[in-house]
């Protein structure tokens, strides 16, 4: 069992070293000119600003942003402002103040709040001189943990809210920041699946953040999200400016007639989609054989914590009161619906040295076939490829089945 976890986990994290085979980025005469970001959680209780003012001036980005930033890292940063003259600063004190410093003019700044009035989160939308449109999210959702959020429904609400507003944006978006999760947790495809973002680690190595004092135990917690439009030349931290974190760099360019990265996003399955107001379901109740139709009027917008299951209100007339109070139900709801396919019994499918296989009877024998599985319930399969309407299926007896053993059909099913 040991041996199979660590396949498991090996299996999880290659995609984040560098022997993961990455698409190499070329930047073409149609990009933009790169631009260079760096963001930092300073920890609040860090004084050595001079240390963080010299990396600032070595690496010279167009764009830098701290987290855990407050009133004194404001007056500090003061002294930069005359080569980053465009800001937006939420000074706080309680370890999530977020400044972000830049030397591109903003085209629009917004701060939002979206599950705590002290939790932060800037979005601002750049043009490059280039003429080049882009977009920057700067996060630092609450972590799961005895003196900050006793669950993680902060953090991924706030996260989900993020990815939420991605989806309006007509324009290349770069998502960085501290994520207080690592790229390859549960929260983490989530986001990247809802954004429909690419994770700039895969193929780049781990690039550990935290804990920067420790070098025994370091994890990715500063994490980096982009559109495909978005081709990140390098990704790299680099070095302790007194803080727990590591800062980041990023250098990136921006492409909109470049589809090669287009592949590379992932998108939630039309079966993930959330619940939205408006939802029809229906349900039964116990020790009754009506079914009853209601529908959604309220969703939360937090996941819960343990099992990511999302909890939403539904409405029902209920004339009469024929249903009391207190009675439990069975509830089923219909995300979507697929017409024209193929469905055969879960039974008729076999799994054999890593493929599924089918027997259809054709000329008085058995025919093996390979399929290719879409949907599947505890009793039926949807079927992609392998079968073709007007095919006899063998649904009995298909264990003891071999390819071109004559076979006689005792009952015909249309």
């Amino acid at each position: 069992m040991q041996f199979i976890l660590i396949l498991y986990h090996l299996y999880i994290l290659i995609r984040y070293t560098k022997f993961y085979k990455k698409k190499e980025v070329k930047k073409k005469s149609s990009a933009s000119a790169t631009v260079k970001v760096i963001s930092v959680n300073v920890y609040q209780f860090n004084k050595d600003f001079n240390k963080f003012h010299d990396l600032i001036r070595k690496y010279n980005p167009d764009i830098f942003i701290t987290m855990e930033s407050n009133a004194d890292w404001e007056q500090a940063n003061r002294k930069l402002e005359r080569e980053y003259p465009f800001t937006e600063k939420v000074t706080l004190e309680n370890t999530y103040g977020m400044h972000l410093y830049s030397k591109i003019p903003f085209v629009k700044s917004t701060v939002h709040f979206f599950v705590a009035d002290d939790v932060p989160s800037i979005e601002a939308r750049f043009k490059t001189a280039d003429g080049h449109d882009f977009v920057v999210f700067a996060v630092h959702p609450p972590p799961p943990s005895p003196t900050e959020e006793t669950t993680s429904k902060e953090r991924d609400g706030d996260l989900l809210c993020v990815a939420k507003k991605i989806k309006e944006h007509p324009v290349p978006s770069l998502v960085i920041g501290d994520f207080n999760t690592v790229a390859w947790s549960v929260t983490s495809i989530l986001f990247r699946k809802t954004s429909e973002l690419i994770d700039a680690r895969v193929g780049r190595g781990i690039a550990a953040t935290f804990h920067a004092k420790y070098w025994f135990f370091r994890v990715p917690l500063d994490l980096l999200f982009h559109s495909p439009e978005i081709f990140v030349e390098k990704l790299e931290t680099l070095e302790h400016i007194g803080s727990d974190h590591f800062p980041i760099l990023c250098e990136f360019h921006i492409n909109l007639s470049d589809i090669k990265q287009e592949d590379e996003v992932k998108t939630l399955a039309p079966e993930e989609e959330e619940i939205v107001e408006g939802t029809k379901l229906t349900f039964t109740v116990e020790n009754d054989l009506n079914t009853y139709e209601a529908s959604v009027y309220a969703v939360e917008t937090t996941l819960e914590s343990n099992t990511l299951s999302l909890k939403a209100r539904a409405r029902y007339a209920n004339p009469g009161g024929k249903i009391k109070p207190g009675r439990s139900a069975n509830i089923e709801i219909q995300l979507r619906e697929i017409t024209n396919t193929l469905v055969i019994p879960s039974i008729a499918s076999i799994a054999e040295m890593g493929q599924d296989i089918a027997y259809i009877y054709k000329n008085g024998k058995a025919q093996r076939v390979l399929l290719t599985k879409g949907l599947r319930t505890a009793s039926s399969v949807q079927v992609l490829e392998g079968l073709n309407r007007g095919d006899t299926l063998l649904t009995t007896g298909v264990m003891q089945l071999r390819d071109g053993m004559n076979v006689s059909i005792a009952q015909l099913k249309e």
